[in-house]
């Protein structure tokens, strides 16, 4: 009796050892009940397996090889996109995503994720493999030259990265170009991120082109679906109805997951939308390190925050009319009714009172 397997590439690594190596190039099956060691791309079983043929994989007498070899063939129609370069033991992550595209006025969102990543000790563990979610006629991949002079091609990425530090909680960072197609199951790849890594909370940040001055703070506007989560962090509850992108699909699908989810987006000059913009990225830093008493560094953006406004005060100088239309800006912020806000320490305490129910129930 022959197992088929194709189209699947499986490769077996047989012998007279007792433990027997599959490979599927680089994909990750979900093996819950009967995997005994895991190094994500590579799946380990305590059983001497069939032999594999170039048909498929003949039949072992053994009836409880067979009856592992059946379950195992059937996790075939289960493969993740997520691509996984080892599994790390993580302090009550968050997972933080933003994606370049629409919804990253300015590159506020990953240039958050980037200053992240630069200022911590970060890890690459994970990829999802992008070839179901983008079409290469419009994010094409590039070729590059390494030191040892090898051309290469550089595909379009959506990396995991991790910090582990010794605050309250380590950190899972997800950014890359936004998937141009098949969301769902995108979104479903994140949740597999979230879940794996064992995330207690996911933060997603944005950046909007708006109404708004150069000249006054970036503002940041934080909203949770959970309505305890929002009454205690002083979020708003999401009511827009419409047309929506990634982020609003991937809110949905955590959702329905039982993850809870905040969001966090800027609002940055529509005049002066281009990247980089790294008074909005500073906004958005401090806002996360707000909510979630997590450190950040943001303090270190002030000068390069400072310049940029600066070099946005002088282009705006020399048209007349875009000054009166920021000075009219400036009126409409300066009328807004100011509202009192919670301190960060109290926003992070009710965050941690949050994080310790949930994990209670």
């Amino acid at each position: 009796m022959i197992f088929a397997v194709c189209p699947l590439k499986v490769a077996l690594a047989l012998g007279q050892a007792k433990r027997t190596i599959y490979t599927f190039s680089g994909r990750r099956l979900v093996c819950p009940n009967f995997v005994t060691s895991v190094t994500k791309s590579q799946f380990s079983f305590e059983a001497k397996l069939p032999i594999a043929t170039s048909r498929g994989i003949k039949k072992n007498k053994d009836p409880a090889v067979n009856k592992t070899l059946q379950r195992f063939l059937a996790l075939l129609l289960h493969m993740s996109e997520v691509v996984w370069g080892e599994a790390p033991s993580l302090q009550r992550p968050l997972l933080v995503v933003a994606f370049q595209g629409l919804f990253d006025a300015g590159e506020c969102a990953t240039g958050a994720i980037d200053w992240i990543i630069n200022h911590h000790k970060a890890r690459r563990i994970a990829h999802i493999d992008p070839e179901e979610f983008y079409d290469f006629q419009e994010v094409r991949p590039e070729v590059y030259i390494n030191e040892e002079g090898d051309r290469l091609v550089r595909w379009p990425s959506l990396d995991v990265h991790v910090i582990e530090n010794n605050l309250s909680h380590d950190l899972v960072l997800l950014q890359g170009i936004e998937p141009r197609m098949r969301w769902r199951t995108f979104c479903e790849s994140v949740v597999e991120i979230a879940t794996d890594t064992n995330c207690e909370m996911v933060v997603t940040l944005g950046a909007m082109a708006a109404g708004v001055p150069h000249s006054r703070p970036s503002e940041v506007k934080g909203s949770a679906a959970n309505p305890e989560l929002a009454r205690r962090l002083g979020l708003d509850r999401p009511s827009y109805q419409g047309p929506t992108g990634i982020i609003g699909t991937l809110h949905d699908s955590l959702d329905r997951a039982s993850l809870p989810v905040v969001s966090l987006r800027v609002g940055i000059p529509h005049y002066v939308a281009g990247p980089p913009n790294p008074k909005g990225t500073r906004a958005l830093l401090q806002e996360f390190e707000h909510v979630t008493g997590v450190l950040t560094g943001y303090n270190d953006l002030d000068v390069s925050s400072l310049e940029w406004e600066e070099r946005v005060a002088d282009a705006v100088s020399q048209d007349p009319e875009i000054m009166d239309y920021v000075r009219q800006l400036e009126e409409e912020v300066e009328r807004a009714s100011e509202t009192d806000l919670p301190s960060g320490d109290d926003l992070a305490a009710e965050f941690q009172k949050f994080l310790r129910e949930q994990r209670d129930e």
